[in-house]
């Protein structure tokens, strides 16, 4: 159940070539719900709070203002924790509408030029409800008495932090808007800078602390990119006009802050300077071809007896003095492989009609960036896996002892196999561009359709993730979700052809 008011004033006036608005709202919500677990029911209400302002002015359309002030309260956190100050700032100029612009051939191929800039604090406070408040489990027994009998009681299972308060987003922008040849090309040019403090997620914990840990305000992570887009309307002759839209965003993110001062947390895959969603594992040098290559290699994570030829050769890198020491190990000889994050987005609309036919392309895609093979897909035989054809073309054969072949040699592997380890045999570039969506359609002419009564009709054919470029496995797909685990599930991306009319009536 939930219960919402609001109260609001709104302020406008002109004078001259001024022009302002002013607004101030308070708003309050109240959520009611109920937990009902093992054999009890508990209430929970939960209030949010807003005290928002906002003051905008321009003169004559030229120079453009805009502040904004949030004060919010939620009882998601604990007191002295629940209100965040969230302003905001933005300024405008259309050089377009000067008259030095106006004036000058300039201004006869440009006719649109807009300078902006804007600053920004946005909270989160997703964390569910009343997340810092200490709860017990019920329902858990202990052997008490002598002869010991066994007596319900409670637990605590997770460790609630009383210090949880607003994550913060501070977001700067600035910005060239332009349109040319009386708005024929359009587009916008970008750059941004977003700070993310005090990030709500959880923190690493020792095994030994029992107990489970709640969310805290464990960092900062900062995206920083340019973004641009661009859009072309053109005709040729009288029945004949297309449309061109591409865009494209580079972004460069980081994690700047980690919980308590810390510099890394290879268990969360984070470490200050380096992107979020890296991949942390070995460097590999191709197969082992023989066994007198193995005799040869620096230890491995694992016995030579229990290497065969065919197996992957981890690279030993470091040591405890910062130079290779012949072993192998998780402490030294692990580094960054690549990043999940994408660094490049991009698009491509693409659009045209002549006469009765229109047809429409949306081309979409992401680069920069990679993905791990996950398990279940990087080895042939486990818990009732059948081998996929580029396992076997591609393998280590004992005929073909290919020091990089794409797969080592096919033999039955548990979890812990040394072929199984994080490292960058089972990474693979994940950038691709899809066709995401094409359609082509035809509307009959009038003169035929009202005949039948029938305004206005349209047929179409269309299609969805019809084919992808990209250098990732066959038979997969980048954005494939792939399942880990005993129960993995792999759904891939699915093309959709469809066939349909629009009627009119």
């Amino acid at each position: 159940r939930k219960l919402y008011y609001e109260v609001a004033l709104n302020y406008q006036r002109s004078f001259n070539d001024h022009n302002v608005t002013a607004l101030a709202v308070f708003n309050r919500k109240i959520t009611d719900s109920t937990d009902s677990g093992n054999n009890s029911k508990m209430s929970f209400a939960s209030y949010e709070e807003d005290w928002v302002g906002r003051i905008t002015y321009n003169w004559k359309e030229r120079y453009l203002m805009e502040m904004n002030a949030a004060y919010t309260g939620s009882e998601k956190f604990a007191p002295g924790k629940r209100f965040g100050f969230f302003p905001s700032f933005s300024v405008g100029w259309r050089i377009s509408e000067e008259n030095f612009w106006k004036n000058t051939r300039a201004g006869e191929v440009v006719n649109n030029l807009k300078l902006r800039a804007s600053y920004g604090v946005l909270g989160n406070q997703n964390i569910g409800v009343y997340p810092y408040q200490q709860t017990y489990d019920l329902d858990h027994n202990y052997p008490l008495g002598n002869p010991a009998t066994l007596v319900p009681g409670t637990y605590v299972s997770t460790y609630r932090n009383q210090d949880l308060t607003w994550e913060k987003t501070a977001i700067t922008n600035v910005g060239l808007d332009f349109g040319l040849f009386n708005n024929t090309l359009n587009g916008s040019i970008e750059y941004f800078y977003k700070y993310t403090s005090d990030i709500l997620a959880p923190v690493e914990k020792a095994g030994i602390l029992g107990q489970n840990v709640s969310e805290s305000n464990v960092g900062a992570v900062s995206n920083k990119g340019i973004e641009v887009n661009l859009s072309y309307n053109g005709r040729i002759g009288r029945d004949f006009q297309f449309s061109i839209a591409p865009n494209f965003t580079w972004v460069k993110n980081a994690v700047e802050e980690l919980a308590n001062g810390a510099t890394e947390e290879i268990n969360n895959n984070r470490i200050v300077g380096q992107p979020i969603g890296i991949i942390y594992g070995y460097q590999t040098e191709g197969l082992f071809v023989d066994q007198a290559e193995i005799d040869a290699a620096p230890e491995q994570l694992v016995g030579k007896s229990d290497l065969k030829p065919g197996y992957i050769r981890y690279k030993d890198i470091s040591g405890p003095d910062g130079v290779p020491d012949g072993k192998v190990d998780a402490e030294y000889d692990r580094t960054v492989l690549g990043s999940t994050t994408p660094k490049f987005y991009y698009g491509l609309n693409l659009s045209a009609s002549y006469k009765g036919f229109d047809f429409s392309a949306l081309f979409q895609g992401l680069g920069g960036y990679q993905r791990q093979i996950a398990s279940y897909m990087a080895y042939a035989f486990y818990n009732g896996g059948q081998i996929q054809r580029w396992q076997a073309e591609n393998c280590w054969t004992k005929e073909n002892p290919d020091k990089w072949a794409e797969y080592p040699r096919i033999e039955t592997m548990n979890m812990n196999h040394p072929n199984l380890q994080t490292s960058d045999y089972w990474v693979r570039n994940a950038s691709f561009l899809r066709l995401k969506n094409l359609q082509l359609g035809y509307t009959l002419p009038q003169a035929w359709t009202k005949k039948i009564g029938i305004e206005k009709l349209r047929v179409y054919v269309s299609g969805q993730n019809l084919f992808s470029f990209n250098s990732f496995y066959q038979g997969w797909d980048p954005e494939n979700e792939i399942g880990t685990g005993d129960s993995p599930s792999y759904y891939p991306i699915t093309a959709i052809y469809s066939f349909g009319f629009n009627f009119k009536f």
